[in-house]
């Protein structure tokens, strides 16, 4: 099993990417895999990240051994994999992508409905439910990954996806990692 995990998230959260995946294995309550990554022999977490967690206010530890199931999973853990803040975070993103577009033949596109209670805005929730539901980082890389290709693409949107589309097709992560040229860069390249 992999997990992409953003740290910069991490990083924001002042969370390691171990006491991330206890947190999430505590959330889906998948205790044999998390005991797996305590008790084996390459033990990628240590009993010291679970004391990290409990002075973070996370989780609350139970009794002098380590219970996975006896361990008391705080409410800022919970909102960490909230279906609510995912909801929030569609709405961002949601509002964010271009309703329309030029055609470059001096009409528009539609890219999106104009509310979030359409059929169209419905089908695109459910694709991004289904996508950050198994990692609730994917929300933040999805609205990075357009904020940069919106930038990036100021004078050419004309070519940009419909929503459902770069929702489907994951079309932020091609602009996750990509660097803005300077305008005398991109000038140089068309000489």
């Amino acid at each position: 099993m992999s997990v992409i995990i953003d740290l910069s998230w991490l990083k924001q959260k002042k969370l390691t990417p171990a006491e991330f995946i206890i947190l999430k294995y505590l959330n889906d309550q998948n205790y044999d895999i998390l005991k797996e990554s305590i008790f084996s022999e390459e033990a990628i977490i240590s009993i010291e990240d679970f004391n990290s967690l409990e002075k973070k206010g996370y989780i609350k530890l139970c009794g002098d051994k380590l219970e996975l199931n006896k361990i008391s999973f705080r409410q800022s853990a919970r909102d960490l994999f909230d279906k609510g803040s995912l909801n929030s975070k569609f709405a961002e993103l949601y509002s964010k992508y271009p309703k329309k577009v030029p055609d470059g033949r001096g009409g528009y596109r539609i890219l999106r409905a104009g509310n979030t209670d359409s059929a169209d805005a419905k089908q695109a929730k459910e694709k991004f439910m289904k996508i950050c539901k198994a990692d609730p980082t994917i929300a933040d890389q999805m609205i990075k990954g357009l904020d940069k290709q919106l930038d990036l693409s100021r004078g050419s949107l004309q070519y940009l996806q419909q929503f459902n589309v770069w929702i489907n097709q994951s079309t932020w992560q091609k602009y996750l990692d990509v660097e803005e040229e300077s305008s005398e860069d991109s000038h140089r390249e068309k000489l």
